[in-house]
């Protein structure tokens, strides 16, 4: 199920305005060098304590899923409702890293 396609820029603002290191943060782009991870752009943002990891799916199929974050993580932010073992067509997330 996807999210509500016409709430997710008002949160995605609101995250933003909340959170100075997504928009001043050191960007620290995680670079896949596998073929079946091509189409993944997953990137980190880091200010004053603060940790978030960004991953998106570019393109309109389904692909697998980067390795997982170590430590403790939240979901801050994502284009479709619930979790899946891979990325969906499109899927974007924001996670904070604790």
């Amino acid at each position: 199920m996807k999210a509500n396609y016409s709430e997710v820029p008002k949160k995605l603002i609101a995250l933003r305005r909340e959170n100075p290191a997504l928009v001043y943060g050191a960007f620290r782009p995680v670079f896949l060098k596998t073929k079946r991870h091509a189409d993944v752009f997953c990137y980190f943002r880091v200010l004053d304590g603060r940790k978030f990891y960004v991953e998106c799916n570019l393109t309109a199929h389904q692909t697998p899923r980067p390795a997982p974050l170590s430590g403790a993580q939240a979901k801050r932010i994502g284009n479709y409702a619930e979790e899946a073992p891979v990325l969906r067509p499109y899927e974007a997330n924001v996670y904070e890293v604790l």
